[in-house]
Formats: C-alpha cells, structure tokens, sequence
C-alpha cells in the first residue's frame, strides 16, 4: 500500500504526498512483467522506452540483465518468468528517472540474476524505495531501513543486518529495563555509517580503477559495432533494389554482395568481443557484491 501511494497508484485518505522538485518517479510492480508485448523480440521491447539509446547501447543494458547474443532475437512469448522480470528491469533502467520504486522486484529471479540487479543498484546514482524478503539481496546497497509499525515510521541508518542488529540491541535494552522506551537505533550507528562511507568510498575507486580500461574497450567496440551496422543497412537497402539483379550490373552486385559478407563477418566478430567484455565486466560487478 506503502509503494503504491508514493506511486500515485492510489489515493491516501488523508495527509499529503509531495515529490521534491524535478523528481520523476517510476514504478516496478509484483506482475510488472505481465505487461510486456508477447509478439515483440527482446530487443524490440527494449526499444520501445529508449528510442534515443543507439543498439549497441541497448545491447550492453540487456547484456547487464544477461541478455547477450542471439538472447536479445528471443520473442517475449517464449521467455520465462525471470527472463521477463529481467528485461522488464532493464527496461525501466534504460530511461532511469531520479526515484525508483521497486515491489519486490526479485520474484522469479535466480540467484545470478539477483545479484546482477544488487550491481546494478548500487551503481545507480538516484534515490531507490525498495520491499522486498530477500535481506541478502537488500544487503548489497541499502542504506537505510524504514520500519512502518503502528502508524509510525522509524528510520534505521545502515542495511538490512545493521537494522537486525539495531532492533536485538532495542530489545535487549527493553528486556532489561522495561521503563527505557527506544526508539532509535543506538547513538554508535552513526559512527558505524561513517566507517561504512569510508569503505564503501575506498571500495568505489578500487572498482573506478580495475573498470575503467575494460569499459573504454567496451566503448571503442561499440562505436566501430555501430559503424558496422550503420553500413550494413546501407549495403541491405541497396540490394533491396530490383535494378541492381540485372545484368548490366553484375560487377556492382558482386561488389555490394562481397562487401555484406565483409561487414557480417565483422559484425560477428565485434559481437564476439562485445559479449565476453560484457561478461568480464558483470562477472566482477557480481563480486564486487558478493565481497560486500
């Protein structure tokens, strides 16, 4: 009900409900992947809400969500619920706006899956409002805990286990004074969220340092796969021409013939490439999560 207010998807009863200035939210629902167009292939779908990526741009946000190759040709009828779940994630990080709510979005989702969106959160840059059951995925990038309870909201600084263990020191306290009524997580948090910034900002530049030479090649390979396919349609768009089977030209259509299978060939090799860039790249975002 929570999620669904801040969404705009119902209306409260009383109180007020205001975005701060320039927020654009959007909403991941519980059946979010239902939504999607069955008839549309993986990267048509992709295609739908970022007409301004180029394909290679597409290609490495699906390859984020482990749709690599000939995975993003896939119609969405034959996929299954986490590939669904996936794509529709990836979609909604295609155009991220500034607030992301997201209800339970790791339903259906394996456990490779689920920390290849952990990564994929603690890179975004925006304010994130999550529910979910899944503490170890929450552990990745959360950074502070709402406790909705009795008509109040107590916030908790840290992730999910720092909240465990605020809430057992909570009670431990009442158990041994029951007249002592906490509230709040004990005053040693905020040094612990200290220390937990430094880390985490130590962290980030270990990662800046070890990405930073496999995403420029990553860069440089999808400018010349963009080139590639650029020409390629030039080269389709003129065999698509009724003139250019005839006889008189047959030296011309030899040429364009030869020049498509070049651009093919090239094509596959740069997706070859791309693929296993891609891969080392989410491969060490994963650990990066798991290292946590």
């Amino acid at each position: 009900t929570l999620m669904k207010l801040l969404a705009g998807i119902i209306s409260h009863d009383s109180g007020k409900i205001q975005a701060g200035h320039n927020v654009t939210c959007s909403y991941y629902a519980q059946h979010q992947a239902d939504s999607l167009d069955p008839k549309k292939t993986v990267l048509e779908s992709m295609d739908e809400l970022s007409h301004n990526l180029l394909q290679t741009q597409m290609r490495t946000i699906l390859g984020s969500f482990l749709f690599s190759g000939d995975d993003v040709n896939k119609k969405v009828s034959v996929l299954s619920g986490g590939e669904r779940s996936r794509l529709s994630l990836a979609r909604m990080l295609a155009y991220p706006s500034s607030l992301l709510l997201l209800d339970e979005p790791t339903n259906h989702l394996d456990m490779r899956s689920c920390e290849v969106l952990s990564a994929a959160m603690y890179d975004y840059e925006g304010t994130l409002c999550i529910i979910s059951h899944d503490r170890y995925f929450l552990d990745g990038f959360v950074n502070r805990v709402w406790e909705v309870k009795q008509g109040s909201v107590s916030e908790y600084i840290g992730n999910y286990s720092e909240y465990e263990n605020s809430k057992n020191q909570e009670r431990e306290i009442e158990l041994s004074s029951p007249k002592v009524s906490v509230k709040k997580p004990a005053i040693s948090s905020q040094q612990r969220t200290h220390d937990r910034k430094r880390i985490e900002a130590e962290n980030r530049n270990i990662r800046h340092q070890t990405l930073k030479p496999l995403l420029s090649n990553l860069k440089k390979i999808e400018a010349l796969l963009e080139k590639v396919l650029t020409e390629k349609t030039i080269v389709e768009k003129k065999l698509a021409h009724s003139d250019i089977y005839e006889s008189k030209n047959k030296a011309q259509l030899l040429e364009i013939l030869n020049q498509q299978i070049k651009l093919t060939n090239e094509e596959k090799a740069l997706t070859e490439n791309w693929d296993k860039l891609s891969s080392q790249i989410e491969i060490f975002n994963a650990g990066s999560i798991l290292k946590k």
